[in-house]
């Protein structure tokens, strides 16, 4: 899903931010890409292909890398950064001037979102090892940042922006899971809302 409509050009250099153990790149397995970055705390996977690279995220500063990929993938990240604005901008500053932002986010806080969640309980009782109120306290701890908060910020930013929504095509948090949206660098504005053409 985050892949549809995206132009081979801009699948040459991919910043992926906080691949966890299900790297994006996985998803990509039929795509040509020159090179693959992956950023987090840590690094997940025990062996990683030799076109895929790993950059601590407390060493990935975006003076180093101005203007390096043609594309950052940030899928389920936002959501837990304290300050997602700036995360934002540093990731802009990592892009060439033609190249995207992929970002998906939890349809969180919503009714599909927390129904599934519920429903997720045994699950998470069963691998996890923990109960319905840890995993409560770990969800509360680390989705800091709503969905609809997130988008206000994505709005103001930028001048046209592509969303899909899953698994409903309307634009409803409620009844929806996932939001996948689809960023260009040429739509990014710092001017007021009033001066996007």
């Amino acid at each position: 899903m985050m892949d549809m409509g995206v132009n081979p050009d801009q699948n040459k250099h991919i910043l992926e931010i906080g691949g966890g153990t299900n790297p994006h790149y996985e998803w990509m397995k039929n795509m040509a890409f020159e090179s693959y970055t992956i950023s987090d705390v840590e690094n997940h996977i025990s062996s990683m292909p030799a076109n895929i690279h790993f950059i601590p995220s407390d060493k990935l500063d975006h003076a180093l890398y101005e203007k390096k990929f043609t594309r950052v993938i940030a899928s389920h990240v936002l959501e837990h950064l304290p300050d997602p604005e700036s995360q934002l901008m540093n990731w802009l500053a990592m892009l060439t001037d033609d190249g995207i932002l992929s970002i998906a986010l939890p349809c969180d806080p919503g009714f599909l979102w927390h129904l599934c969640r519920r429903l997720s309980q045994a699950k998470a009782k069963n691998v996890y090892q923990i109960t319905k109120e840890e995993r409560n306290l770990i969800m509360a701890r680390e989705h800091i940042n709503s969905i609809y908060n997130l988008l206000y910020i994505i709005e103001y930013y930028f001048c046209k922006k592509r969303i899909r929504w899953f698994p409903a095509i309307l634009p409803v948090n409620n009844i929806n899971l996932l939001c996948v949206i689809t960023l260009s660098k040429t739509d990014f504005r710092i001017a007021p809302i009033s001066y996007c053409n």
